[in-house]
């Protein structure tokens, strides 16, 4: 080989190794920004688990919470019912009542 011939062939090298550089260069670049992305959605992970957690204790808190109030109108509701039929029952005696006194009063008004 004569030396314009190594002289060509050590530019060709020399690109071919710049070249080269140049793409670990990119890789090394292109990895960096891969883990920090990683890095990121793992601390989004994590931030969502914990408020996922936080959520389900404050519905589990919020569905015991209801829980107990929709027990208490049930025995409220029961005990107005209950009330109620007492009310309905004093006016059909109070009604019988009266209407007897009514009857009384027609038979003296009669006389």
């Amino acid at each position: 080989m004569d030396e314009k011939t190594n002289m060509d062939e050590e530019a060709r090298m020399s690109a071919r190794i710049a070249e080269l550089e140049r793409k670990i260069s990119e890789s090394s670049s292109s990895l960096r920004r891969g883990k920090e992305r990683i890095s990121e959605l793992e601390q989004r992970v994590s931030y969502m688990e914990k408020e996922l957690c936080s959520t389900k204790d404050v519905a589990a808190a919020n569905e015991q919470r209801l829980g107990a109030k929709l027990s208490t109108i049930w025995l409220s509701l029961k005990s107005l019912s209950s009330c109620c039929c007492n009310v309905m029952k004093l006016m059909e005696l109070h009604t019988e009542e009266w209407s007897k006194k009514a009857g009384s009063l027609k038979v003296l008004l009669k006389h």
